[in-house]
């Protein structure tokens, strides 16, 4: 990870989501003052209503952490015109 950064230095991180690595890749991001670039794939709250749709507040939620992750980015990126309105539409 950081060694990795400091021997390659790259000038921007670019990393797929929803994945775990997101959240690593923001914290190195910061760390190194590296820029962030994230392209959104899975659409999780779609999924999360369909297979976990008995979970009260499903989808506000997995909105929440899509938004919490995509803030520390310094660009999203999205599929679709149509993902980019419900982008902006939730935030």
């Amino acid at each position: 990870g950081a060694d990795m950064i400091k021997r390659h230095k790259p000038e921007v991180l670019h990393v797929t989501t929803p994945g775990f690595i997101a959240i690593t890749a923001s914290i190195f991001a910061k760390l190194f003052n590296i820029p962030l670039v994230l392209t959104y794939h899975t659409h999780l709250p779609v999924y999360a209503e369909k297979y976990l749709g008995f979970v009260p507040f499903i989808v506000p939620i997995t909105w929440f952490v899509v938004k919490y992750v995509h803030a520390a980015a310094d660009l999203t990126l999205v599929t679709s015109p149509q993902l980019k309105a419900e982008f902006e539409e939730h935030g």
